[in-house]
């Protein structure tokens, strides 16, 4: 699948905070949810909403190394996540 990772642009803009954190691989949970709902609303035609979790899941725990964090998610959490990133 073709990504369009412009999502990046908008959360610079809108939560600098949140996009330094990125940078510096030092994400929050509530970050994945914000990352994860602009990734979403830059892909949605092409993925689903648990594919745009999924994917910054992957980027945050995997290729940013915060696995621990990631780790930690409850399924409570990861459903209260999607259920926020489909009202996009």
């Amino acid at each position: 699948m073709e990504w369009n990772d412009d999502w990046r642009d908008e959360l610079e803009k809108n939560n600098y905070n949140c996009y330094i954190r990125l940078c510096e691989c030092r994400n929050t949970k509530n970050d994945i949810k914000i990352m994860a709902k602009l990734m979403y609303k830059y892909n949605k035609n092409n993925a689903t909403a648990e594919d745009c979790l999924i994917r910054m899941m992957e980027w945050v725990g995997d290729w940013n190394s915060q696995w621990r964090m990631t780790d930690s998610i409850t399924n409570d959490e990861l459903k209260m996540m999607l259920d926020s990133i489909e009202k996009v």
